[in-house]
């Protein structure tokens, strides 16, 4: 298909915005021509992706025009996004959607997280890179979390918009969803969907982590496991749509059953930035950046004081928010955060968040003490030995000085939070602005995919 046939196939949805085909040579294994328009060319701009900026909408454009053309009525495909961990994913699919906005898809579902946290995360981000909230964006986006049946009227009325040609593109809606990867949130939003027009309504489903939960656990057995089946029955429900798998771990995907729903029509895969640091740069390359924690510092339930380790790691991370507090960095939007991740029992959690806050509290009265104490002169020697590693690895780290008189600060208002339902029915949600230094304790609910904002340690 030509770029002036799509350029007029969807002309009523960017009358007033200037197209331009992300390429004139038709893209490989495409089924269709994209058109960038203002959202992605607008996403690139506020992310200051500068020269990657290009390829990130190439990537986007390559994926989008192997699905379903929002042009079509009828049909359905199935695509396979491989990235490295942490090279980028949510950023292609981000870039994706808002392809997919400048192209004509009225209705886009992001299946993201399994848990609370990671659902938040997911529909913040997505607000925020989107910019869902700026001034003159209310016509562009309606963005709905986890939505049932009370929702239906709205969305009935955003689909109406997009069918009436009196309406001005720009103000014609797309519908954001996104959705916990959990059987009964997936549940009501089929039953949501059964009940509105859907025959002229391309969609865009993508699926974060799409190797966990998504796929037939019971296959063996001849049955369907839940979440799963959901999946499908949502499949069912649209009748025009493109499910995008996103993974960096793609081996189950690829290896079912190519009979499966779930097996993909195409695979693409996603190249890291310049900038990308995984697992060789950690335990191939730079080593050093590596402590093993001893066997005998395990966490055990019959632990009854802090491991060394622990205390280790702690003046390391410390050393390493001091030295942000030195340099200003604490007026950025930016943070340094510590993970500890003990055990999957949330016993354990809240042990380790006791004793981080005492030693924690044990430090802050220590300094406070005269400064020829044995006390006060031992803690600083530790503190001089985590100096010494860190500027290892940062050589224009601050004096050991500097960071000894910003300490107390730091050790009053770097923030302790346990990341589980232990005590609530929901997992606490970091509002990451309100400090700089984080350390979090927790297990399964901080898990892949979760962002752990400035993670050092």
């Amino acid at each position: 298909m030509n770029n002036d046939i799509i350029k007029h196939s969807i002309s009523h949805y960017e009358p007033a915005t200037v197209v331009t085909p992300i390429t004139t040579v038709q893209l490989p294994g495409a089924t269709w021509q994209p058109i960038v328009g203002r959202e992605a060319r607008d996403l690139v701009k506020r992310k200051q992706l500068k020269a990657e900026g290009q390829a990130v909408i190439e990537s986007a454009a390559s994926i989008l025009a192997r699905g379903v053309a929002p042009t079509e009525r009828h049909g359905h495909k199935t695509g396979l996004v491989v990235g490295y961990v942490q090279s980028g994913k949510t950023l292609s699919f981000t870039t994706v959607i808002a392809l997919a906005r400048d192209n004509g898809y009225r209705l886009i579902i992001a299946v993201a997280g399994t848990s609370n946290p990671l659902l938040d995360q997911s529909t913040s981000r997505l607000h925020r890179d989107l910019d869902v909230d700026g001034p003159g964006r209310r016509y562009r986006w309606q963005v709905y979390q986890n939505p049932n049946d009370d929702n239906r009227r709205s969305m009935q009325r955003e689909f109406d918009e997009w069918r009436d040609t009196q309406v001005p593109s720009d103000e014609c809606p797309t519908i954001l969803i996104t959705v916990m990867k959990h059987h009964g949130h997936l549940e009501k939003l089929v039953d949501l969907l059964k009940r509105l027009k859907l025959d002229d309504i391309p969609t865009l489903i993508v699926d974060d982590e799409a190797d966990q939960a998504s796929l037939n656990t019971l296959v063996k057995k001849e049955r369907e496991s839940t979440t799963y089946r959901r999946l499908m029955e949502l499949r069912d429900t649209l009748p025009c749509h493109t499910f995008l798998q996103y993974t960096a771990t793609p081996q189950a995907p690829l290896l079912i059953n190519i009979a499966d729903s779930l097996s993909p029509d195409f695979v693409e895969v996603l190249e890291p930035g310049a900038d990308y640091v995984g697992g060789r740069s950690f335990f191939i390359d730079t080593p050093e950046l590596v402590t093993e924690i001893p066997d005998e510092d395990l966490s055990s339930e019959d632990d009854q004081s802090p491991p060394p380790s622990l205390r280790d790691a702690l003046r390391v991370f410390l050393v390493g928010v001091a030295a942000g507090y030195v340099e200003g960095k604490i007026h950025d939007d930016t943070n340094r955060s510590m993970l500890v991740h003990p055990s999957r029992k949330v016993a354990q959690h809240e042990k380790y968040k006791i004793w981080i806050n005492r030693i924690l509290g044990d430090w802050q009265s220590v300094l406070a003490s005269p400064k020829d104490d044995n006390d006060y002169t031992d803690l600083v020697e530790d503190f001089k030995r985590a100096h010494k590693n860190l500027s290892l690895t940062v050589p224009e780290l601050p004096t050991l000085d500097q960071i000894i008189d910003v300490l107390p600060r730091v050790l009053r208002r770097t923030r302790v939070e346990e990341i589980n339902t232990r005590t609530d029915a929901k997992t606490p949600t970091i509002e990451w602005k309100r400090e700089y230094g984080w350390i979090l304790v927790g297990g399964q609910a901080m898990d892949r995919g979760f962002t752990v904002e400035g993670l050092t340690v």
